[in-house]
């Protein structure tokens, strides 16, 4: 079963009911007419931006939603990035939080941070934090689990600087968001420490994130109506909200 959001186009969300299983299979082919316009726009956009650079990343293929099986090739940044201008065929496969705390009164707080104005896309805007691409891995073949995990720990302590271990991390939904072209695998955790303790050491170190909020359930709405928002953002929280509802009637 799939959700989309008329509010929030582009946006279409999975349940995870099995897996992520994710496979390696090979590197993602650009037409060769298209590598020359490619490197034109990914010059200009470079030399508008010099925080930008290329690396690996990988690529989202196929989608099995009824097993979690998600098939990937191998690709470059800059495949992606260039997007706006050439159609390279290209969907990072990243991994997206949902990290919660709690203070001395019980009280639940989400992670938030706001996209650096240097980003590709949405600059300037909140997010559910953390969340970046999944690196490539080693060699071809099926991933290790344990690597969400990792690197949403790893991405956690580059956008805001914990590095406390993830509690009770697991994969709640995926989610495909056309505008960024990017292709997400939601993982749910808790932090152990109490939020003031968290507070404390929670500092925005990465380029891409200028800014990180905790924010209360109950705050919530608030935010979301004063702030700008990602789509994919709104679409979690209004699922996660309804899910609560359910559950709680």
């Amino acid at each position: 079963m799939s959700l989309t959001w008329p509010q929030w186009p582009g946006i279409t969300l999975w349940p995870c009911t099995a897996g992520p299983v994710v496979e390696v299979v090979g590197g993602h082919s650009v037409p060769a007419a298209l590598v020359s316009p490619a490197d034109q726009a990914w010059a200009r956009m470079t030399a508008a931006n010099p925080r930008l650079f290329d690396g690996p990343i990988l690529s989202m293929a196929d989608f099995d939603p009824q097993v979690g099986r998600l098939v990937c090739r191998r690709s470059s940044y800059k495949w992606l990035a260039v997007q706006d201008e050439v159609e390279t065929g290209v969907m990072l496969l990243a991994v997206n939080g949902v990290v919660t705390a709690r203070d001395t009164g019980g009280r639940e707080h989400f992670l938030l941070a706001r996209r650096s104005p240097m980003t590709w896309k949405y600059g300037g805007a909140w997010e559910l934090s953390p969340a970046g691409g999944l690196d490539p891995p080693p060699a071809d073949g099926r991933a290790d689990p344990y690597t969400l995990t990792d690197q949403l720990r790893r991405e956690l302590a580059e956008e805001a600087g914990i590095e406390d271990p993830l509690a009770d991390a697991r994969p709640i939904a995926f989610y495909r968001d056309a505008a960024a072209r990017s292709f997400n695998i939601i993982l749910r955790a808790r932090l152990s420490r109490p939020l003031d303790q968290v507070i404390e050491s929670t500092r925005g170190t990465h380029w891409d994130t200028d800014a990180t909020r905790w924010v209360s359930g109950p705050g919530l709405p608030g935010f979301l109506a004063s702030h700008p928002v990602i789509p994919a953002c709104h679409a979690i929280l209004s699922w996660l909200t309804d899910i609560r509802a359910q559950t709680s009637s």
